[in-house]
């Protein structure tokens, strides 16, 4: 029998597959990478919609200022076309919106990057907190 715990056993295994036997934890981890270029994400409501108050991805940038600096190209006195009210310019890629209800519906989203390295950390947490067959076997 060993005098190691299930976690520590796993962790034997999982150090004697990736070569790290023998060595300090600190040289084996890998270091942290970058989380990534941010990305911004203008979220806005097509007045279309069956339900108006439902925001949606209108357009992305990698700073919160280009997608601010689109916003005022954008953006014209208030006018009616029929029965509509509208805010941005006709005919643009923003006619149809609604401008935000708060804020200027700009978010920061996670980088691809960042979003991966944080579902393989999820997936390795989940898998690590199973025993290794190797370490449930009697000692014989």
């Amino acid at each position: 029998m060993t005098d190691l715990s299930p976690l520590e056993q796993i962790d034997r295994e999982m150090r004697l597959m990736t070569g790290c036997m023998g060595l300090p934890r600190h040289l084996c981890d890998p270091a942290p990478e970058p989380p990534g270029e941010p990305i911004f994400v203008l979220l806005l409501n097509d007045m279309r919609a069956p339900k108006v108050e439902y925001v949606e991805p209108v357009a992305r940038a990698s700073s919160r200022a280009a997608l601010e600096a689109f916003l005022e190209r954008e953006r014209v006195p208030h006018y009616r076309d029929g029965r509509w009210g509208k805010s941005f310019r006709q005919g643009g890629p923003l006619e149809w919106f609604n401008p935000a209800y708060r804020g200027d519906g700009v978010v920061e989203v996670m980088s691809p990057e960042e979003a991966g390295r944080r579902a393989e950390a999820e997936a390795r947490a989940q898998l690590d907190a199973i025993p290794l067959v190797e370490s449930l076997s009697e000692a014989t």
